[in-house]
């Protein structure tokens, strides 16, 4: 079980949220106040606007639930040990996002390029070179890449 951390700015947002819940059930039980709500309900260019903001309300309330992942048993400890705890606090949307953040490169260059912007400094055959280096990610798939490159290119 992962050590779920609590962020004042976290707070306030589940507040306001346990603030809408409250109004909504006061809504309910207002019969002038569930007439104006069904109108605004019925409006299109309001629930238009609805859409957008409920996608933008997940994601922030995903990233408003953090957490430090526990960390496997180092070999050797007893089974009575206390469980240790990673030193970095993620959210709900970076795990759910974890594939896309562990596949950044450190520059980015052309689109579906495979080498990176900026030069750095290699050593080959015993020589430090400055060049441009291939990237981790783009291109990945390609065992040549100066051959294969623009007909995948194309391909895509």
């Amino acid at each position: 079980m992962p050590k779920f951390v609590f962020l004042w700015t976290d707070l306030v947002l589940w507040l306001l949220a346990a603030s809408c819940v409250f109004y909504a059930w006061k809504v309910r039980h207002n019969r002038n106040l569930r007439a104006t709500w069904r109108r605004v309900a019925l409006d299109a260019p309001a629930m238009c606007a609805a859409v957008p903001l409920a996608v933008f309300l997940t994601l922030a309330f995903a990233d408003s639930i953090h957490f430090r992942p526990r960390l496997p048993a180092a070999p050797g400890t007893e089974p009575d040990a206390p469980a240790a705890y990673a030193t970095r606090t993620l959210s709900v949307l970076d795990a759910a996002m974890s594939h896309a953040i562990e596949s950044r490169e450190k520059t980015y260059s052309l689109p579906l390029a495979y080498w990176s912007f900026q030069r750095e400094t290699a050593v080959i055959d015993g020589k430090e070179v400055r060049e441009f280096p291939r990237l981790y990610f783009g291109g990945a798939h390609l065992t040549d890449p100066a051959t294969q490159w623009k007909g995948d290119l194309v391909a895509r």
